[in-house]
Order: structure tokens, then C-alpha cells, then sequence
């Protein structure tokens, strides 16, 4: 996505010098004041959508990163179960002090 906004950097310049030269050669005073305010407009905009576009990039990372961690984790946990769990059978001792094993 980043690739995709990037390359619409040339776009929003080119209108932004397109603006500038649009509001040069007016006759008319409050034009240049109005595409002045337009070309404002679009700075701030553009900017915000970067900005944005940036922040959900970067919790999109951090949310496969975690995702990663996440998988490795259950793979691990998985692992251990499946060694543990033919132990853990109703029938085998339990190991432990007799008091608290009889009091469960």
C-alpha cells in the first residue's frame, strides 16, 4: 500500500506547482488567495493520509509479528502437550507430598 501511495506523490506535487503557477498568473487577487488556500488544503490532507497510512502499516507489522509469536508459541505448547499428556493418565501416581496429594 505504501508503494501505492508513494507513487501518487508525483501526482499531488504536480498539482500542487500546477496551483502555484495557476495562482501567478491570475488577474483576479482573490484567486491566488483561494488556490493559496486549496493547495493549503491539499498539504494537509495529503500529509494526514501519509501519516495515517504509515500508522496502519505499522500496526499491520505488529500484528503478523505478534501473530508469529503467537504460532510459535502453540507450536511449542503443542509440542510439550504432546509429550506430557500419555503420562497423564487417571490411573498413574501421582508424585508428591501424600497429605496434599489426598486433600485434592
Amino acid at each position: 500500500f505504501q508503494r501505492v501511495l508513494n507513487s501518487k506523490q508525483v501526482a499531488v506535487d504536480s498539482v500542487l506547482k500546477s496551483g502555484r503557477q495557476l495562482a501567478s498568473r491570475s488577474s483576479h487577487p482573490n484567486d491566488e488567495s483561494d488556490v493559496e488556500t486549496m493547495r493549503v488544503e491539499l498539504v494537509r490532507v495529503w500529509d494526514s493520509t501519509c501519516r495515517l497510512a504509515a500508522e496502519w502499516q505499522q500496526k499491520l507489522e505488529d500484528g503478523l509479528l505478534l501473530a508469529g509469536q503467537l504460532k510459535e508459541t502453540i507450536y511449542v505448547l503443542s509440542n510439550w502437550l504432546a509429550e506430557i499428556e500419555p503420562g497423564l493418565s487417571e490411573g498413574a501416581p501421582v508424585h508428591g507430598d501424600v497429605d496434599t496429594v489426598k486433600s485434592l
